[in-house]
């Protein structure tokens, strides 16, 4: 009786983590002054103090109301031409400290993480795109200056890299940290930051799947265990995330840049199933912009491509958001009018947004909508908010709790090393029952099991795998350890 009322009260509280969390994303401050409350039914316009082309990104509180909001693309001369991002409070005022913030006028450059130990406390994080100034942060105080927010550490480095366009933003399968990933520009490594309480990891690298260019964007499903890849040379790719690891693995590409198509893919969506993707273009073929549907339960993912749209410019699609009424928004620039000063047109298409309806259905079905969502007489651009998705819950299970912190490697021992046959797993930290996994130099995992040692030992067969060489991890519920081998059969 007591497992039913176990798993009972697991599933509530689940329930109730989803229930809340559904309401984090309710209120949407984008674009030139524009504003969406998903509150109200059908959604209602209101006016923000919003005043960007570029990306933004804005959180409620359980009950979905606004908290605060940020965007990039504030100032784009002069001096602080790099400290371009602005945050603002509930009221639409700017709070105190809170311009000139690290940012340089992309699109989906900025995240919000919360603080675990304080709810009036959150990580504003932006990556540089342009040039090679890296990763920083800054923390956001909303209790600070009577109420009305302050920024009270700013610009704080981290480390230095130049980035893909976009960061993806993924809670740990513990259900209290956060994943942060991104992707180096002009190669192949992703790098992913961990956010737990005593707060930001240095960087972790991986070496997965093909290099991109450098307008790009990466997006998890509902559950984050996919991550996916899209860029502007028509390379979409697929990863499985491990969001206990933060280990990305078992790569498809959905679309490998096959001649004659470069499509300038950069607007990306997935139904609340997970079932489809939304992928669009900008002026590629011909000068129009096309929206596309993939079914992602296909055999080929990439024969199921299905023109949905297309829209001659100077329309062009931009950046895709899912909703907290289960449809899906699209943001459209109108070319002639998408460059400094933002109050240079006003049209049909950056007036209004492009809806998805019925994202889980297939083909015309999805019932897309295009110019259908009127934002009040205030424009978009490309700037829709690109939120964490907090509908993401704890994972059960054997998962790290404390973030990835390794023990003593000195207790580890691999052999033989290399192996042709078996290899022998030592160790005097592990406990009684561990998950071990066998991954290759591409990040695939070959081998996934759970194994409970025998006087600390435990034994792996190898002798059916290729050679080459291979990252042995293993993980209990308290520690995680790994190490390179190499299995050389005869």
């Amino acid at each position: 009786m007591w497992p039913v009322r176990l798993f009972l009260f697991v599933f509530l509280f689940a329930c109730c983590i989803n229930a809340s969390n559904a309401q984090r994303n309710n209120v949407w401050c984008f674009g030139d002054s524009a504003g969406i409350n998903f509150n109200t039914n059908p959604p209602s316009t209101f006016q923000s103090a919003a005043q960007s082309i570029k990306g933004s990104v804005s959180i409620c509180d359980d009950y979905g109301n606004l908290k605060f909001y940020a965007h990039t693309g504030y100032a784009v001369s002069g001096a602080n031409y790099e400290r371009n991002t602005v945050v603002y409070n509930k009221f639409h005022q700017k709070i105190l400290n809170g311009d000139s913030i690290f940012g340089e006028s992309w699109n989906l450059e900025l995240a919000i993480v919360p603080f675990q130990n304080d709810t009036n406390k959150y990580y504003l994080f932006s990556i540089s795109v342009a040039s090679n100034k890296g990763m920083h942060y800054s923390i956001i105080d909303l209790a600070a200056n009577n109420g009305l927010g302050a920024v009270i550490l700013k610009n704080q480095y981290l480390f230095g890299t130049t980035f893909n366009d976009g960061i993806a933003v993924a809670l740990h399968g513990n259900g209290r940290d956060h994943w942060l990933l991104m992707k180096e520009i002009a190669t192949n490594k992703f790098v992913k930051v961990l956010v737990d309480s005593s707060g930001i990891s240095a960087p972790m690298y991986q070496n997965i799947g093909r290099p991109g260019s450098g307008v790009s964007s990466m997006i998890f499903n509902s559950t984050a265990d996919k991550l996916y890849y899209v860029d502007q040379v028509s390379l979409v790719q697929q990863f499985d995330f491990d969001r206990c690891t933060g280990i990305l693995s078992n790569l498809v590409y959905v679309q490998n840049n096959p001649p004659g198509f470069y499509s300038k893919f950069y607007g990306v969506s997935i139904s609340p199933s997970d079932r489809y993707m939304y992928l669009s273009n900008v002026d590629s073929y011909s000068d129009t912009s096309y929206v596309f549907q993939y079914d992602l339960q296909a055999p080929n993912i990439s024969a199921s491509r299905t023109v949905l749209f297309s829209q001659h410019i100077p329309a062009a699609a931009g950046v895709h958001a899912l909703g907290p009424d289960g449809k899906i928004y699209i943001s459209y620039i109108d070319q002639y009018g998408y460059f400094y000063p933002v109050d240079s047109v006003y049209t049909l298409y950056n007036q209004n947004l492009t809806v998805i309806n019925y994202p889980d259905s297939p083909g015309v079905a999805c019932g897309l909508a295009p110019f259908s969502f009127n934002l009040g007489g205030r424009r978009t651009y490309w700037g829709l908010p690109r939120n964490y998705n907090y509908y993401f819950t704890p994972l059960p299970g054997l998962c790290q709790p404390i973030g990835l912190e390794e023990i003593d490697k000195t207790n580890f021992e691999v052999y033989p090393n290399p192996a042709s046959q078996f290899i022998t797993i030592r160790s005097n930290s592990i406990s009684n029952k561990v998950r071990i996994r066998l991954i290759d130099i591409t990040g695939k995992i070959i081998l996934d099991k759970i194994e409970n040692p025998i006087e600390k030992l435990i034994h792996l067969q190898v002798s059916g795998i290729a050679n080459g060489i291979y990252t042995v991890s293993v993980q209990d519920e308290k520690s995680i350890i790994s190490k390179r081998i190499v299995v050389q059969n005869n």
